[in-house]
């Protein structure tokens, strides 16, 4: 995420003097973002100042409403800076529902974006998250293999006819990763296949993590994936 996106929601923000809870949440989520370098932190932080100063110069009798404001913006900016640096790791395993049920939780609390690049999807609650995800607005895409969808059962094309975008690889090799990324804050990867046998039969593992420098890591690959694979389009 570009500094300047941050100034922008902070200027946006400060044009009533009223900071809603929707935007603390934005705020907050776009920190994580840049939690990986102190040095952003500090620029968020110091903008906050900046436009507080800049409004109270000229109109000293706001000075309240703007002190309120800026207040909430510190609380949450620190509410990041002092949080610990790994946040709860978590692990899950299959067979059970443990793996299937963390994937869907994140994909309930997603509020931005959700980035997933797995080797298949066949697992119909699975999906109905992912579906639920794009109608209430949140960013989706999906990188798959080009062979696993026209597997019986497989939603890659279902998914795609809802109009989410779907990239799919080009080559004879697989596209065998399995990660998802919730907005660019939460990692989810391991074996764990997005199907219905690996969540009845199979021996799987998934890890929950927010370590910013491994999130940053995997957004870059999936970057770069979106670029190397091509557009899915249902006819």
């Amino acid at each position: 995420m570009a500094l300047s996106e941050f100034s922008d929601l902070l200027s946006r923000s400060f044009e009533d003097f009223h900071l809603s809870n929707d935007e603390k949440k934005l705020i907050t989520l776009l920190c994580e973002e840049l939690k990986s370098k102190t040095a952003n932190l500090n620029y968020a932080r110091n903008k906050a100042f900046e436009l507080v100063r800049d409004a109270t110069e000229k109109n000293p009798q706001m000075m309240l409403k703007n002190l309120k404001w800026l207040q909430g913006v510190v609380k949450a900016i620190d509410s990041v800076r002092h949080s610990p640096e790994v946040e709860s790791i978590k692990v899950a395993f299959s067979p059970g529902k443990d793996c299937e049920d963390s994937i869907i939780r994140q994909l309930e609390k997603a509020a931005c974006t959700v980035d997933i690049c797995v080797f298949t999807i066949s697992n119909d609650l699975i999906t109905k998250s992912i579906e639920k995800a794009h109608k209430r607005n949140v960013r989706v895409r999906i990188i798959s293999d080009n062979d696993k969808m026209h597997d019986r059962g497989s939603d890659i094309q279902y998914l795609c006819k809802l109009g989410i975008p779907i990239r799919v690889d080009k080559t004879d090799n697989h596209m065998h990763h399995k990660f998802a990324l919730f907005d660019n804050t939460t990692l989810i990867n391991g074996s764990y296949n997005w199907t219905r046998s690996a969540t009845k039969y199979n021996q799987e593992d998934i890890v929950i993590q927010k370590i910013p420098q491994v999130v940053e890591k995997f957004k870059q690959r999936f970057e770069r994936l979106w670029q190397e694979t091509k557009a899915l389009s249902y006819a």
